[in-house]
């Protein structure tokens, strides 16, 4: 088992009525944990996580970077495609 130990910063602030109930609501306040401090951070703890052995990180940054690919060769062609129109929209008027 591998341990990563870092340091974070809490961050507070009133929560709306919906959020009540939630896991990080406490008397009406929302707390978040960021790994850097942020601008009225009302703490700081020291955080440890056990990973298992077989956790690779590199597996999921793997299928963002692919999700990421298919959105911009997506956009790439649809840019493409509108370029293509502007030519051809030029060209029929030339040939008029």
């Amino acid at each position: 088992m591998k341990t990563i130990t870092f340091e974070a910063w809490a961050y507070v602030k009133p929560t709306e009525s919906y959020s009540m109930g939630q896991n990080n609501v406490f008397d009406g306040f929302e707390y978040s944990v960021y790994g850097f401090e942020p601008l009225n951070a009302c703490g700081k703890a020291t955080v440890t996580i056990e990973l298992n052995d077989d956790f690779d990180p590199r597996i999921q940054a793997v299928e963002e970077l692919k999700k990421e690919r298919t959105k911009l060769r997506a956009e790439f062609q649809n840019r493409i495609t509108a370029i293509e129109e502007q030519i051809n929209r030029f060209t029929a008027l030339e040939a008029v």
